[in-house]
C-alpha cells in the first residue's frame, strides 16, 4: 500500500472549501502541487467523504423525426396504400422532408 501525497492541511483545506467542484479542485490541485491533478482532488475528495457537486450534464437533444415517420406522411399525403413506398427509407431524411414539403 502507497502512502498518501494528500497531508493532513490539505485535506482541512479541502473541507473548508466543501462543496467543491472542478473549479475549485482544479484550483486546489494547482495551490498543492507536487504533481497533484484536479482528478486525484476529486478522488481524494469523494474518499474522505467531502461534498462535491457533479457538474451537470448538458440537455439531451430532440428527438429528431425519424425517417419511418416522413415516409408514412407522405404514404397518407399521396393516398398510397401502407407499406408500397417503403423503398424510400434508404434516401436521405432530408430528401424525404423536402418531398414530404412538396406534396
Amino acid at each position: 500500500m502507497s502512502k498518501s501525497v494528500y497531508t493532513v492541511e490539505m485535506i482541512e483545506t479541502m473541507t473548508a472549501q466543501a462543496p467543491l467542484n472542478a473549479e475549485k479542485c482544479a484550483a486546489l490541485a494547482t495551490e498543492f502541487g507536487l504533481g497533484i491533478t484536479s482528478r486525484s482532488v476529486i478522488a481524494k475528495a469523494k474518499s474522505a467523504g467531502i461534498d462535491y457537486e457533479v457538474k451537470a450534464k448538458p440537455a439531451r437533444k430532440k428527438a429528431a423525426v425519424s425517417k419511418l415517420d416522413i415516409v408514412k406522411a407522405i404514404t397518407k399525403a399521396v393516398d398510397a396504400d401502407d407499406g408500397s413506398l417503403d423503398g424510400l427509407l434508404k434516401a436521405p431524411a432530408s430528401a424525404l422532408s423536402a418531398l414530404l414539403s412538396n406534396v
